[in-house]
C-alpha cells in the first residue's frame, strides 16, 4: 500500500506512508509540494510520514510503511529522515517498514520521546532512540525525499 501511495506523488522524490494498527490501516499520504493547495501555512510540511500521521488520529502503537518508487516505479531507499523519526516516535510509532530497493527491506525501532533504551543490553538505559538497521542489521543512511520543482537538481 505504501508503495502504491508513493505512484500518486507528483514530486521528484516519489514518497508514500501507510499507518496501520493491527490489521486495520489508520491512514496513508503520498508526499506533496508545499504550494499544494491542500496545505495551509500552519502544515507547510510534505513529507509522507507526516501528512499520514496528521490523516491518521490516534497512532499510539501503530506501525508505519514507508516507500519510494522511481519514475518506472522500482522501489528505492526511503529510510524516514530525523525529523520525521522525531515526528512518529512523538506520535507514539514503535516500528517503521521502510523500502531499501527492488526487493529488500529495512527495519526502524523507535520508542517514545523521554524513553531510554540501552541498544547493547536490551534494558532501558542512556540512548533516546534505536539506530536505524536493514533487515540484515547493517546500519543505513538517511534517505531523502523532499518534494523539488521538476527539473531542479
Amino acid at each position: 500500500m505504501a508503495i502504491r501511495q508513493a505512484t500518486r506523488s507528483q514530486c521528484r522524490h516519489r514518497v508514500g506512508a501507510v499507518v496501520a494498527a493491527g490489521a486495520r490501516v489508520l491512514a496513508g499520504s503520498p508526499n506533496r509540494r508545499r504550494n499544494d493547495p491542500t496545505i495551509d501555512f500552519r502544515h507547510a510540511t510534505f513529507h509522507a510520514e507526516e501528512a499520514a500521521l496528521r490523516r491518521a488520529g490516534r497512532t499510539e502503537g501503530a506501525v508505519v510503511y514507508v516507500a519510494r518508487v522511481n519514475r518506472a516505479g522500482v522501489p528505492m531507499l526511503a529510510r524516514p529522515c530525523p525529523r520525521c523519526q522525531l515526528a512518529l516516535a512523538a506520535a507514539g510509532i514503535t516500528r517503521v517498514y521502510y523500502t531499501t530497493g527492488p526487493t529488500e527491506t529495512g527495519t526502524m525501532l523507535l520508542l517514545k520521546i523521554g524513553d531510554d533504551f540501552d541498544a547493547g543490553s536490551g534494558s532501558p538505559a542512556d540512548t533516546t532512540r534505536l539506530p536505524a538497521a536493514t533487515s540484515d542489521g547493517k546500519e543505513t543512511g538517511a534517505g531523502s525525499h523532499e518534494c523539488s520543482p521538476p527539473g531542479s537538481a
